[in-house]
């Protein structure tokens, strides 16, 4: 789906009077909200750089995950999930997007092998973004730095959190949530059966759809590209 698709879906769902979401389950990872937690009660500051990184050194597999005319890429799969997150941890506009996209050892499935991507935001943030087949060196899932701490999540099942405590740096790992990957859905029931908010929003994903087309757009044309309405 791109910017225009997404567009043409959210104005006939505006126009007819139905909802309109997206699959985005993940945003009730048990991980991702445990961070969202820590940020939230201010424990590293201010949050100022945010990396996230999805792969290792293997095959992508022949499932139609990993050919671009079906999936939309590697960086349209997990990259999405991941845009999101950082989209919640950051809700404000984005001044700019760069991407780098490479194609260097699966030839049998057309997806990238390598993508990153870096999203400047108009209150200073970056984020960067890394899903990767080739890469024989894993980065941890998560490093956020802030002006008073950090969070580290080395790999699936523990997040490392350091924070001043009485002038010295400390160190604390924080229980992690579970996930509740139903709870789309019964986001979905609630908003139409009783009016609830809608949770995931159609044009929150537009914002994510707009990021991935600008990444593939900058790594082609080889600098940054301004997305347009996020």
């Amino acid at each position: 789906v791109n910017v225009a698709e997404a567009d043409a879906m959210i104005d006939a769902a505006k126009a007819n009077g139905v909802m309109l979401s997206v699959f985005h389950n993940r945003r009730w990872d048990g991980d991702f909200n445990t961070i969202k937690e820590v940020i939230e009660k201010g424990t590293i500051g201010e949050v100022f750089h945010i990396e996230a990184a999805m792969g290792g050194m293997h095959h992508p597999g022949t499932w139609w995950r990993s050919y671009k005319d079906l999936s939309g890429g590697a960086m349209f799969d997990w990259g999405a999930h991941i845009i999101d997150w950082i989209l919640q941890l950051v809700p404000t506009k984005v001044k700019g997007v760069d991407g780098y996209y490479h194609k260097l050892r699966w030839h049998e499935v057309t997806n990238e092998d390598h993508t990153e991507l870096v999203i400047r935001f108009d209150n200073g943030v970056t984020a960067q973004v890394e899903i990767s087949y080739i890469a024989a060196a894993i980065k941890p899932r998560w490093r956020i730095l802030g002006t008073k701490g950090a969070i580290v999540m080395p790999g699936w099942d523990k997040i490392e959190v350091t924070f001043e405590h009485e002038g010295n740096m400390a160190k604390f790992e924080p229980h992690i949530k579970s996930s509740d990957w139903k709870a789309y859905y019964k986001n979905v029931w609630d908003h139409l059966a009783n009016g609830a908010d809608l949770v995931v929003k159609a044009e929150e994903s537009r914002r994510n759809i707009s990021i991935n087309e600008a990444a593939e757009e900058s790594s082609k044309a080889g600098h940054t590209i301004v997305p347009k309405h996020v």
